[in-house]
């Protein structure tokens, strides 16, 4: 999703509401999310790509890859920042298009009946043509 300067309205994205969706935990994990941009990336513009996955008959075939690479060639088409959250398990994606790890996060999923906590990873990814902005 791209927003605009002041934050406000994004003006690019698509937005959807997945089959099954818990909105209470959705709520809070996009405000986990947020809260670790604002540390890393402050009020800059920026391009964030969120919640991103790939259905599991077409992992392994650059489907994520190529999610990742639009972020960036957005960034370099309009000279913003781009923030991407990776799992521990889809980090690799980050790493191999030059980004680098700018803030981890652990989003506690116990108010929700869950065991496990969620790790995240907010990475950086640099845009080539004009240097390293965040």
């Amino acid at each position: 999703m791209v927003r605009n300067a002041d934050h406000s309205q994004p003006w690019l994205g698509v937005l959807s509401d997945p089959k099954g969706l818990n909105d209470g935990l959705a709520v809070y994990f996009t405000e986990q999310i947020a809260e670790a941009h604002s540390r890393t990336i402050g009020e800059k513009p920026h391009i964030s790509l969120e919640m991103l996955g790939t259905l599991p008959e077409y992992r392994g075939q650059g489907a994520g890859g190529q999610h990742v690479q639009l972020g960036r060639e957005l960034a370099e088409k309009y000279k913003m920042l781009c923030i991407v959250d990776a799992s521990p398990s889809s980090a690799h994606l980050c790493t191999k298009l030059g980004s680098r790890e700018e803030d981890i996060m652990t989003i506690d999923l116990s108010h929700w009946g869950r065991r496990r906590n969620i790790y995240f990873q907010s990475y950086g990814l640099q845009a080539a043509k004009f240097g390293d902005l965040i």
